[in-house]
């Protein structure tokens, strides 16, 4: 519970409420001990920010050569232009073409610079409120699409429809891109890899978005402890340990599921989110 003080500060504690019970086992009354907890939810935010800027550290590489690719293109129709301008060589129909190109190009690195800002900010203090699960995705694969090229994935996309989540939009994007990357590190040694994002209404309120990789499953010895923090499969210096673990708490705070389908033959993860409602509807 989040509670307020009389200098406007704000507190969180975890309550324990008991009933006292008569003979009979009815209730007489209720016995509560709170547990000041404001020091772990503070811990809690810096480890769930720390691992988003892990998890886009991961993909930073692959986000350079996204930008760097428009750059150099503009550079080079820019200079080729002005050579021509300067030769008076330059034809007047291939502007049409010249300026739609440029304008495409700058629009592609305007839409990755958004994508960038969006994710790496502390949106801690944000509330939330209710977002397309596609405009999520969206976003989130303008930062994982480059790794798709540079890994040659074979990658789809399968959505059932554009439904709502109420939630905090770059914290789902965060758990997403999480799960891509680590289903991208997982088949790096495969010949053929493959990822797929579907997403289906499954009812009682709940949308469920898996992330399916080629891989074969994984061992049971790593899926007991895989949701611990700091437990990592990866080589020194390619992991933190923390994206599962953290990812598991931002869905557990959206009252929500993530899980390991086991009776898929392939590595599969799966969310299981609330459908355009607030915290304040009980989810069991």
């Amino acid at each position: 519970v989040c509670n307020r003080t009389k200098n406007g500060g704000i507190y969180w504690v975890q309550n324990v409420i008991t009933p006292i019970l008569d003979l009979e086992g009815k209730p007489q009354g209720f016995i509560s001990i709170r547990f000041d907890i404001t020091d772990k939810k503070k811990e809690e935010k810096n480890l769930i920010l720390s691992s988003k800027l892990a998890t886009l550290g991961e993909v930073s590489a692959g986000i350079a050569h996204e930008i760097n690719q428009p750059i150099t293109i503009l550079s080079g129709r820019l200079k080729l232009l002005e050579f021509k301008l300067i030769n008076n060589t330059f034809d007047q129909n291939e502007l049409p073409k010249t300026v739609s190109l440029l304008i495409s190009m700058t629009e592609r690195i305007a839409s990755i610079a958004r994508g960038l800002k969006s994710f790496s900010r502390n949106s801690e203090n944000d509330e939330k409120r209710i977002q397309s699960i596609n405009t999520i995705i969206e976003d989130t694969l303008m930062l994982f699409n480059s790794r798709i090229k540079k890994d040659d994935i074979r990658f789809s996309v399968d959505i059932e429809s554009d439904t709502s989540i109420y939630c905090h939009p770059t914290e789902i994007s965060q758990v997403i891109l999480n799960l891509l990357n680590n289903a991208a590190d997982a088949i790096q040694e495969f010949k053929e890899r493959w990822i797929k994002l579907d997403g289906i209404s499954i009812g009682e309120g709940r949308f469920q978005l898996s992330i399916t990789d080629c891989g074969s499953g994984i061992p049971e010895a790593v899926l007991k402890n895989m949701m611990t923090s700091f437990f990592t499969t990866k080589d020194v210096g390619k992991g933190t340990g923390l994206g599962l673990s953290i990812s598991k708490k931002i869905i557990e705070n959206h009252h929500g599921k993530l899980y390991v389908d086991q009776a898929c033959p392939h590595t599969k993860f799966v969310l299981e989110l609330l459908i355009g409602q607030s915290p304040h509807i009980d989810p069991s």
